[in-house]
């Protein structure tokens, strides 16, 4: 359901960006899907897939990372696709955004690590103080 939800600001912003698009129906079968699949799209009677995400991303722009997982910007930007999707090393670079998706979740990842290694940090630092505090009691 949140990914319904997330379809709808995808339309907001779609038509902030000079499209007219009335409903997530009108914008399923624009990508090519049949009026009975994009009907179930848009009452939520069927989940919205990665396939469904490619072409929407093909078709107007619209950020993969966005609509799956609620990441911003709605929108690619342009300077998105201006690296070569070399750089990145996909696995499968079938699609032309993957590149952006797999370095937003490097990104991501880099900042796990650096979290983590200050968490450790500050436990090793607790840890000591801990210690230093137990032995001046004694």
């Amino acid at each position: 359901m949140q990914r319904l939800e997330r379809l709808q600001d995808v339309i907001k912003a779609l038509n902030e960006n000079g499209h007219n698009i009335t409903s997530v129906n009108q914008m399923m079968v624009a990508i090519g899907m049949s009026r009975q699949a994009a009907s179930s799209y848009a009452t939520g009677k069927r989940g919205i897939g990665t396939d469904t995400v490619h072409k929407l991303a093909e078709h107007y722009g619209v950020n993969p990372s966005f609509v799956l997982y609620g990441h911003t910007p709605v929108l690619r930007l342009p300077q998105q696709f201006s690296e070569p999707a070399a750089a990145y090393q996909l696995s499968s670079p079938q699609y032309p955004y993957d590149q952006v998706l797999y370095k937003e979740l490097q990104e991501r990842i880099n900042d796990l690590h650096r979290f983590i290694t200050r968490l450790e940090k500050n436990l090793d630092d607790k840890e000591k103080i801990i210690k230093l505090l137990e032995e001046a009691d004694r």
